[in-house]
């Protein structure tokens, strides 16, 4: 064994943003911060198969979590003053 887990959601879960982020880093935090609180997240961007993220063209990092901790998992984050940019969620990163 590995040391990894296995995460599913429950039935009818989908994915959905928490936090939209400029930086990496700054999504890394997020994540980091709702995994202590046992809220599984991942961090996301569209860095076109791995060419971008050496030539800088990432414009956003999402924080994703399963739709039934959404709600909870962004209120977190906004305690730690890490709500992300505003008016995020842009079209072009939902899938």
């Amino acid at each position: 064994m590995s040391g990894e887990k296995s995460v599913s959601g429950e039935k009818g879960d989908t994915i959905e943003v928490a936090g939209e982020y400029r930086f990496r880093h700054e999504a890394e935090q997020a994540r980091d911060i709702l995994r202590s609180r046992e809220i599984e997240s991942i961090v996301w961007s569209d860095d076109g198969g791995g060419i971008y993220p050496p030539v800088g063209f990432i414009e956003r990092y999402l924080v994703k979590v399963f739709s039934r901790q959404r709600d909870e998992a962004r209120e977190i984050l906004q305690a730690f003053g890490l709500e992300g940019v505003p008016g995020g969620e842009d079209d072009r990163f939902r899938r």
